[in-house]
């Protein structure tokens, strides 16, 4: 991910941990790009709360590469699409 997406995470954060919902069909578009796997997923599925899967979530996508950021805010449109508003 490139350093400008990190920093649009990193000050919305807040936000994201408030309001993201790591659900199976953001998880879907997510797997579809090929920014996250299967297990990705699974450990995701393991946190206790929504906010701590949101954090995770945030985490893992910071370092899956170039594409991340974009596919994050597709799916996002798809999902939950006042979050993909947050992050333009």
């Amino acid at each position: 991910m490139e350093e400008a997406h990190r920093e649009i995470l990193r000050k919305k954060r807040v936000e994201l941990l408030r309001d993201l919902d790591p659900c199976e069909d953001l998880y879907a578009y997510l797997m579809a790009d090929d920014i996250l796997t299967s297990e990705h997923r699974e450990i995701n599925l393991k946190k206790e709360t929504r906010k701590e899967r949101a954090e995770h979530l945030l985490d893992v996508l910071t370092r899956r590469g170039p594409r991340a950021f974009h596919a994050l805010l597709n799916a996002l449109q798809h999902t939950q699409p006042h979050l993909c508003h947050l992050l333009m």
